[in-house]
């Protein structure tokens, strides 16, 4: 039997596919690989760029050092794609006192890029996708 955090932290991983997928995105989950894990997710744009994303649910986190970790493993990893960068989804739910079920402490779940992966999807949307 899974232990907990890995349910919680598969049904999450689910839930970001089937999101990406509602919305017209191409979005598959990749292969545990230990200590050369690449990420959990491999999400192709509609320009046939691709983007590895690391789903975390969990309330304690460092979002900084979460990205930087995985970041590197997207780097290190032999892929069959080359990734524009790393996106980190992270779900924080917090147990409030006197509430037996946690629930969200502001936003539900935000998701997290260098500033240079941003920019990079800003100027790619400013030029109409072109390169």
């Amino acid at each position: 039997m899974v232990n907990r955090p890995k349910r919680q932290g598969t049904a999450y991983e689910t839930h970001t596919i089937k999101r990406h997928q509602h919305h017209g995105l191409k979005a598959y989950r990749i292969a545990e690989g230990g200590p050369t894990d690449a990420g959990d997710l491999a999400l192709e744009l509609p320009d046939g760029t691709w983007l590895v994303a690391e789903c975390k649910a969990r309330a304690a986190l460092n979002p900084h050092t979460a990205l930087a970790k995985a970041d590197t493993k997207t780097l290190q990893a032999d892929l069959p794609f080359l990734p524009l960068g790393t996106v980190l989804f992270h779900k924080r739910l917090t147990r409030k006192d006197g509430q037996t079920r946690r629930t969200p402490d502001g936003v539900r779940e935000i998701v997290s890029m260098t500033p240079e992966l941003f920019y990079m999807l800003i100027e790619e949307r400013m030029n109409g996708g072109r390169r």
